[in-house]
């Protein structure tokens, strides 16, 4: 029999600022004392690295002070890339190619901090916004969204 599994939200943004989701640390707790399997999701919003490298790395903060408690993550830790700001924006990343960089450094971000990373975003967005079957080919696991599909 298979376990229960959650993914769970750590890092969203708040106007221009990045924050920890403030559920985040309590919901794995929880998860994790009734036996459920924990993988988490940044919601990101980055344009570029320097913002990604912000996310991650506050995701990151979160995950150490829940690993000092003795929790850890059992499943992995998706990029959620699907925003319309991400491609309508001022300042947006220009292309395909671009936000898919802007991805992959997340995941690599998040490899180099020990965790084993994927990305998430909706079927409209990976065909028209990204490089999807590129990040796949390269190894990454996607989580696809693909609503109204039975």
């Amino acid at each position: 029999m298979l376990g229960q599994s959650s993914i769970i939200r750590a890092v969203s943004s708040s106007g221009s600022s990045v924050v920890e989701d403030p559920y985040f640390r309590t919901n794995v707790r929880q998860a994790k004392e009734n036996g459920i399997l924990v993988g988490a999701y940044i919601y990101s919003y980055a344009f570029n690295n320097a913002e990604m490298k912000v996310e991650i790395d506050k995701f990151h903060t979160a995950m150490q002070a829940l690993k000092a408690e003795g929790y850890t993550l059992d499943m992995p830790v998706f990029i959620d890339y699907e925003d319309p700001r991400l491609y309508n924006a001022a300042g947006c990343p220009a292309n395909n190619t671009e936000r898919t960089n802007v991805v992959r450094y997340g995941m690599q971000l998040l490899e180099s901090y020990g965790y084993y990373p994927g990305f998430y975003t909706y079927y409209n967005f990976a065909k028209n916004y990204l490089n999807y079957q590129q990040l796949m080919n390269e190894g990454y696991d996607f989580w696809l969204a693909h609503y109204g599909i039975s």
